[in-house]
């Protein structure tokens, strides 16, 4: 895996897609270095495009701290109760993830947000399965009675990958529903 220049989570696997092997990369040779150098230009100015396009897309918060206005959000800037859209694309780690308000339809909403333990990295799987725990631990006291007993809700929750562990330990819980979007807040 590439070096992590930037932070992000990993989206648990209850909603997205397996990953798949990444594809190597061909380098281009002598001939090809115009060619690539030429490529890099336009990726570059690709990207600043992309940046000046969402920028006008951030999601924005009354003073209340509630998402009045959808659009991306740094995963870390997650809130309870936030409510989110989660990416169409299979995607091994985000940095941002579209928040929605929770009177608009979404696919889930943020019920709980914890630390894992210290201590080396354990394995993708045991932080998927402490992360799991600790989420479904919280999710009752969250939500109100007419959800607590509705076998669609399901968690989901983002998670620190290896590279991340050392300085990002936080799980943001979500819950979603089989049933499609949610409207509305599941909150107790």
């Amino acid at each position: 895996m590439d070096n992590i220049t930037s932070p992000d989570r990993v989206l648990s696997p209850a909603v997205t897609h397996p990953s798949s092997d990444e594809i190597p990369v061909k380098q281009p040779g002598r001939k090809g270095h115009l060619l690539a150098m030429a490529g890099i230009a336009l990726g570059v100015a690709g990207l600043i495009g992309v940046g000046i396009a969402f920028s006008a897309e951030r999601a924005d918060r009354a003073d209340s701290g509630v998402v009045i206005d959808d659009g991306d959000m740094s995963v870390f800037s997650l809130r309870l109760g936030d409510c989110v859209d989660f990416p169409a694309e299979n995607t091994a780690s985000l940095t941002e993830i579209a928040a929605v308000p929770c009177a608009q339809p979404h696919d889930g909403e943020v019920f709980a947000e914890l630390d894992l333990a210290d201590g080396a990295y354990p394995g993708n799987d045991a932080v998927q399965a402490a992360a799991d725990k600790e989420c479904g631990d919280r999710l009752a006291a969250y939500v109100s009675a007419s959800y607590e007993a509705d076998e669609s809700i399901y968690i989901t929750f983002l998670y620190p990958h290896e590279e991340s562990w050392k300085k990002d330990r936080g799980v943001t819980c979500i819950a979603g529903s089989d049933q499609g979007k949610l409207t509305g807040s599941i909150k107790g």
